[in-house]
């Protein structure tokens, strides 16, 4: 899997902090919803604002793959960035909504967030690498595969079990003890 380097994700993540406008708040809190959970681009343009609920810090993405239903947790900065995003919105709804108001649609999302990569100088990778991303960094934070499993929804362990790579560093680490 493509993941992100953590310069990579400082660069785009920048670009959006510094960027201003409704669709650039939009694609922020899309951005930092996906790389801090690990959501597919189509379950997130999917939510409605009542499928978030901030005060316990989930949310319930029901267009999931195999049209499953699936409780996302998050953490604080998700929680400040979709927070933000909805005191901006009118009301109920989409949540990431296109100018028009109706939901944005998961091509229209791909090119924005893949613009914001083009921007950053992260050209090799995708909406998809953001779920990477996520991956890559929960395992490495947690070294807990099943943990991983659950929180991508994967269905089987042989999903999940290309995220384990052995780095050059850890492999000499391992062998000098």
């Amino acid at each position: 899997p493509k993941a992100l380097s953590d310069e990579q994700v400082a660069r785009v993540v920048g670009m959006l902090h510094a960027a201003t406008g409704t669709a650039a708040a939009r694609d922020r809190a899309m951005v930092t919803l996906m790389l801090g959970t690990g959501i597919r681009i189509g379950s997130a343009v999917a939510l409605d604002v009542g499928d978030v609920d901030l005060a316990n810090g989930v949310i319930t993405a029901r267009c999931v793959k195999r049209d499953r239903v699936q409780r996302v947790f998050f953490g604080p900065n998700v929680r400040g960035q979709i927070a933000r995003l909805i005191a901006t919105l009118p009301g109920p709804g989409p949540l990431f909504r296109a100018p028009n108001g109706q939901q944005l649609t998961v091509r229209h999302a791909c090119r924005r967030i893949t613009a914001w990569l083009d921007r950053a100088g992260v050209h090799d990778a995708s909406p998809h690498s953001l779920r990477h991303t996520f991956a890559t960094r929960l395992l490495t934070r947690t070294k807990d595969l099943l943990l991983v499993q659950r929180a991508l929804g994967h269905r089987s362990i042989a999903s999940t079990a290309v995220y384990l790579t052995v780095s050059d560093d850890r492999l000499r680490d391992a062998v000098a003890q």
